[in-house]
């Protein structure tokens, strides 16, 4: 449950991950501006199996519970985690994720984004979520 709260500065968010609920998927967004995302994600299975990259978005992954192997292009492991663990993935990484262990998998990713009068031409086009897919071998 997030909570959005008025301060003299600006509005800032207040988020429990134990207590979010996933309406979409495995996602779902507990704070964001226009240059922040925080997400959580739940994964009983799977994960995000499509190789793709954020390329205007770098990303910080922590487990908090369960066991993640992230991969790249090739599925190269770029690593294996476990909770209290992460890894970093800057803007235009192409990358995959799946649930290793045999719980629920529950992260958070931590993102920026370039804002969109500081980008350069995307080298594809992106989906709702900046995204671009690429095939797996």
């Amino acid at each position: 449950m997030a909570q959005t709260v008025e301060s003299p500065a600006q509005p800032y968010t207040v988020y429990d991950v134990d207590t979010t609920a996933v309406v979409r998927g495995h996602t779902q967004a507990v704070a964001r501006s226009g240059m922040m995302t925080v997400l959580v994600h739940r994964s009983a299975t799977g994960g995000e199996v499509q190789l793709h990259t954020h390329p205007f978005q770098d990303a910080a992954w922590t487990v908090l519970q369960g066991r993640v192997k992230f991969y790249g292009e090739n599925d190269n492991l770029m690593g294996e985690l476990g909770p209290h663990q992460g890894i970093f993935i800057p803007g235009g990484t192409y990358y995959w994720f799946e649930n290793s262990g045999d719980e629920e998998l529950v992260m958070t990713r931590i993102s920026t984004t370039v804002p969109k009068e500081l980008r350069a031409e995307a080298p594809g086009e992106l989906d709702e979520y900046g995204r671009i897919f690429k095939d797996r071998p």
